[in-house]
């Protein structure tokens, strides 16, 4: 997660999920790589193209599910909040006044042997996650800390 942009009038927070996306496409490539070896050296063509095909079906899902660009868009001359989501599928994007945003907080996920935490963006009663996943670390905090301090709103109960 980095930020790319910081002023008074504009915080842009970019999650480019480079590393899942290198090491799923590592994966991808073992039955790619073992299909064009099946094709080049055995009279088994149709099996070493059922590899390929059936290496980039399996690993599709995981593409889809673990490698989204997440990119949120707070502009105080638009007056505007946007969280924009792309994936190999498709572009979503969500636009929201900058006035309803009351502020930004830690969600976490108790289950399991591990805490998790997500960044989530409040609009009066709802909230709205930036990520759509959890992870462990204190990245969610920092990253609310940066939202409620551009707003300028206090976090002190």
């Amino acid at each position: 997660m980095k930020v790319t942009h910081h002023t008074d009038d504009l915080l842009v927070v970019d999650n480019k999920p480079w590393l899942i996306a290198v090491i799923l496409l590592g994966f991808l490539l073992v039955p790619v790589w073992g299909g064009i070896k099946v094709i080049t050296e055995t009279a088994l063509t149709g099996f070493g193209i059922g590899m390929i095909v059936a290496g980039g079906l399996f690993m599709l899902p995981f593409f889809w599910g673990f490698v989204r660009r997440t990119q949120m868009v707070l502009d105080r001359q638009a007056g505007t909040v946007t969280i924009r989501r792309r994936t190999i599928f498709g572009y979503g994007q969500e636009e929201h006044a900058l006035d309803d945003l009351r502020g930004a907080e830690v969600e976490t996920d108790h289950g399991g042997s591990n805490r998790t935490h997500r960044m989530v963006l409040r609009f009066g009663d709802e909230t709205k996650p930036f990520l759509k996943s959890y992870a462990s670390g204190e990245r969610a905090e920092r990253l609310a800390e940066l939202v409620n301090g551009w707003l300028g709103v206090s976090t002190e109960a």
